[in-house]
């Protein structure tokens, strides 16, 4: 019978277990902005502007304050105008489908 390790990676040894960690963490933003300075993402010269600026000012750390008026404006201002395209696509669907019952394709 075998038994399963306590954590994924506990039974490889500290060469594995280092790409195993750095496979691990890759995908978060967190080590992407920290770990990786911008050179190993490509030429800066290549960048766009957005993608330079990003880079050169690494982490930043927002307040909840500012988190809250973050969301606060994208309820006020972003929410409804998705909720009124997402009305307006219903609309058009239903015509389309009401069309087609009573067929009127043309």
């Amino acid at each position: 019978m075998s038994t399963v390790p306590a954590y994924p990676g506990a039974n490889v040894d500290e060469k594995e277990k280092s790409s195993v960690l750095h496979f691990e963490n890759s995908g978060t933003a967190e080590y992407e902005l920290e770990k990786q300075p911008a050179h190993l993402h490509g030429k800066v010269e290549e960048m766009d502007e957005a993608a330079r600026i990003m880079a050169e000012a690494g982490k930043v750390d927002y307040t909840l304050q500012e988190d809250k008026a973050v969301l606060r404006k994208i309820d006020t201002w972003i929410l409804p105008v998705l909720c009124l395209v997402y009305w307006v696509q219903q609309l058009d669907k239903a015509s389309v489908s009401y069309a087609a019952v009573f067929d009127l394709r043309k």
